[in-house]
């Protein structure tokens, strides 16, 4: 099916943030790159590494800052705007939406009698929901996933196959990826010469609304404190996040990042890969943190840094820069 860039930007809210022809009335079929694009298909460039591509692209139509308009071809119609990739996603998820529950409860899967299940919960093939879950309205649990004794799931939330979920409540339009555990206990014991003491946990996870979890990732429920997901967080695959762990709202964490128990995470919080944070930190509101970076002290407001020990990401550059030159010396010294 075919839509006009009107009827397109209906479904977005917008204010003045796009400007385009208005009067052109072409229809698109969907989107795509800009060296893959059809005339049919809408694109986007963000990035001068695709300047090419934008020179010869065969999009009707691209999101495209106005100060490059002199590069977009002539049978391609511009979109301006300030953040082409915020509105190409937009853009993506029109012609892609997200897909819908049917209300299908599986007669392959074992829902206890005191499980309340809201309007319209789709209920896959092998899933366990044990007593006193709670699920909300239009929410979808995929195949062979294990909803734990009295979890909370709020409505609109996407559970995919094989998780595991126990001891939490889940904020509404959540998405939950394959292979996620949630709700174990932690890694918490004492420690003397004849053997290590584990301690029962007794805390939650919260998790609020619109986050995303991603693939095998492994959350732990809190000691005796709950375990906290603020809204609009993004946790890619295989992070682990341990006990007592607060992330603040808009918090971004990328693959491979681990975050030992009791730190607190502030808000709008950038997490390259493979991150160690210790525990029992402070990490401030808006720190960006570089790949494979290891945080042992507490992280001030604003900050960028990287390296091991992380520093200010300028010092660890001017260190890298450093060392790189004083080895080149050493080995033409030989």
């Amino acid at each position: 099916m075919k839509y006009s860039l009107i009827n397109i930007f209906k479904t977005f809210n917008l204010k003045d943030d796009i400007k385009f022809n208005k009067k052109n009335k072409k229809l698109f079929s969907g989107v795509n790159t800009l060296d893959k694009s059809n005339i049919n298909e809408i694109s986007f460039f963000h990035n001068l590494k695709y300047l090419n591509d934008l020179k010869k692209t065969n999009a009707g139509a691209c999101f495209i800052n106005k100060k490059y308009s002199k590069f977009v071809p002539s049978t391609c119609m511009p979109i301006y705007t300030n953040n082409p990739y915020k509105y190409f996603i937009y853009t993506l998820n029109f012609f892609n939406p997200k897909r819908i529950s049917t209300g299908k409860i599986s007669q392959n899967s074992i829902v206890s009698k005191n499980a309340k299940l809201g309007k319209n919960v789709e209920i896959q093939d092998g899933v366990i929901i044990k007593d006193g879950v709670k699920i909300k309205e239009n929410s979808i649990i995929s195949s062979n996933t294990v909803i734990g004794q009295d979890v909370t799931i709020s409505s609109n939330v996407f559970i995919d196959e094989n998780c595991s979920i126990f001891n939490c409540n889940i904020g509404k339009n959540t998405k939950i990826q394959s292979g996620v555990s949630i709700g174990s206990s932690g890694f918490g014991f004492a420690i003397d010469e004849l053997q290590n003491i584990n301690m029962s946990h007794l805390g939650k996870v919260l998790i609020g609304k619109d986050v995303v979890i991603g693939n095998n990732s492994a959350i732990a429920r809190g000691s005796l404190d709950d375990t906290i997901i603020s809204d609009n967080v993004r946790i890619d695959n295989l992070v682990h996040i341990s006990h007592n762990v607060k992330i603040g709202k808009n918090t971004i964490i990328a693959g491979q990042s681990g975050i030992a128990g009791s730190t607190t995470i502030g808000k709008n919080v950038i997490m390259g890969g493979q991150v160690g944070i210790s525990g029992h930190l402070k990490i401030g509101n808006n720190v960006k943190i570089a790949a494979k970076s290891g945080i042992i002290k507490n992280i001030k407001n604003n900050s960028t840094v990287g390296g091991y020990p992380a520093v200010n990401i300028k010092d660890w550059h001017r260190a890298t820069i450093k060392l790189y030159l004083n080895t080149r010396n050493e080995i033409r010294k030989k």
